[in-house]
Formats: C-alpha cells, structure tokens, sequence
C-alpha cells in the first residue's frame, strides 16, 4: 500500500513538472496577443497625430476650416463690428478703420509724433486714400464710434499700398492678423458705406499677388479701409478698391484688399520672419 501510494505521488509531481510550464507558456502568450492590438492601437494614434501635425505645416496645405463660413456667423460678424470705427477726412470722405491687434510697435513719422510723447489706446488700420486729404492740408480727421467722437492721429502711412494706421483713444479688442490665405477662401468684410450701422458683405478670394487680395465681393464706397478677415476671425487684408467698367462706371463686383504683410513694409516694426509672430 505504502508502494502504490509512492507511485501515486510520483505521477502528481510529474504531472506538474510536465504541465505547469505548459500553463504557464500559454498564460504568457495569451498576454502577448491581448495587448498586440492594444499597442497597435497606441502606436497608429500616435502616428496620425505627427501626420496631422506635419500636414497642418505643410506648405500648399490649408486648414479647411478656412474654406467654409464660421460656425458661428452671427458671432463672428459682432467681432469683426466692434472693432470698427469710421474715419472722416474734411466733410465729403469717409471710410472704415479697425482696430488691430499685434504686438508690433507703428513705425510713426517725424511729423506726426504727438507732441506729448504719447500715443493712445488703441492701434487702427485704414486706407491712404481715406486720410489722403489730411496728410499735407488742413483737413482735419474725426473718428467715430457710433454718434461718440474718439480721439484720434494719424501716424503713418504708405501711398503705394494704399494703408494707413491711427492711434485711437479706443480699448477695445482688436483683430488679429494672418497672412496665409488659400485661393478660394471664405472672407467677409464689414465697414461704413451706408450709414452708423457697419454694412457686412460676404465673398471668397478669387486670386492673390503679393501684396494684393482679390475677392468676388460687392463693396461700396464707405467700405474702404475695412478689414477683409478669413473664416477664423483673422484679418487678412485691408479693403482698398473695387474695379469700374470704362465705359457703363459700374464696379465689376470683385474687390483689391492690400494683404496685411503690407504693413511691414513701412508702417510697423516687423520681425525678419515678417508680420506673424514666429512658431514654436
């Protein structure tokens, strides 16, 4: 008995010998195989986020949220308003000016320093041909905001690219700047070609050059000086003319913006990478 017992132990701990390393193999594999997809999963994700990323900085690649209207039409069109003002050079003229917002210093020429030294709130953008009359004569130029007179002066400006820049006793938020802008576009302008009220009008950018935007939008005479801003609430240009027939007068209904990389030209203190700030 005592043999047939011995023999009984012995096939336990050969069985254990010969199958737990069986367990435990198949126990290890098991785990292989359940977290394979897991890592598979992990590493695609992070794939796809450096492809976006690279794709996002590519050259000749846009974002497409610049391609369609805003989420959010209504509040985009409050923000490009409220950072309008309108401009009057003598009393026949009048355009648009807006408020930017950059962290670039105005390039302001030796006549127009202000005699105290100190310049106002806030920072505007407007056409030459809008203040054209009251840089070298006695116009005088009077900003609103509504039916309220601001306080304003004129600092600089550029002939060539017809734009032009106001300190403004205005603090209100400006619009921020880019200078990507994809043939087909979204943009929107608002400005002052009718009465108090900003007029906004819609369109898509049609052509470029360098310093020049072009868009498939009606503006008026009023509109001169307004920021032309992109799907994203960002100013890309500043309105300046609108293309007449010779012979009937009638504008063609496509508008010239001055892209705003304008401005580094002779109006702010750019950095060499130009008007936007650099990326990390």
């Amino acid at each position: 008995m005592r043999r047939d017992f011995l023999l009984v132990l012995a096939g336990l701990i050969a069985a254990v010998v010969v199958v737990a390393p069986l367990i435990l193999w198949w126990a290890s594999n098991q785990t292989v195989k359940s977290t394979e997809p897991v890592l598979a999963e992990n590493e695609l994700a992070v794939s796809d986020t450096a492809h976006s990323d690279t794709k996002a900085r590519a050259p000749g690649v846009w974002d497409q949220a610049l391609f369609a209207p805003p989420a959010n039409l209504e509040e985009t069109i409050e923000t490009v308003e409220d950072a309008l003002v309108e401009v009057w050079c003598g009393e026949d003229y009048s355009g648009t000016g807006w408020l930017i917002d950059t962290p670039h210093e105005p390039k302001i020429r030796p006549k127009q320093e202000p005699s105290d030294g100190e310049l106002y709130e806030g920072l505007a953008v407007t056409a030459w041909h809008v203040v054209e009359d009251c840089t070298g004569s006695d116009e005088e130029m009077v900003v609103y905001r509504g039916q309220s007179t601001i306080p304003a002066l004129l600092l600089t400006w550029q002939k060539k690219t017809d734009v032009a820049l106001l300190s403004v006793q205005l603090k209100r938020p400006g619009l921020k700047i880019a200078s990507e802008v994809p043939l087909g576009a979204w943009s929107m302008t608002a400005g002052y070609p009718l009465s108090e009220k900003p007029t906004p009008v819609f369109g898509s950018v049609i052509a470029k050059e360098e310093r020049e935007i072009y868009t498939q939008m009606p503006i008026r005479p009023g509109h001169s000086g307004s920021p032309l801003v992109n799907s994203v609430g960002e100013a890309i240009g500043v309105v300046t003319s609108v293309p007449l027939d010779e012979e009937s007068g009638e504008p063609y209904g496509w508008t010239i913006s001055t892209s705003v990389v304008a401005l580094c030209d002779k109006l702010l203190h750019c950095p060499a990478g130009g008007i936007e700030e650099p990326r990390d």
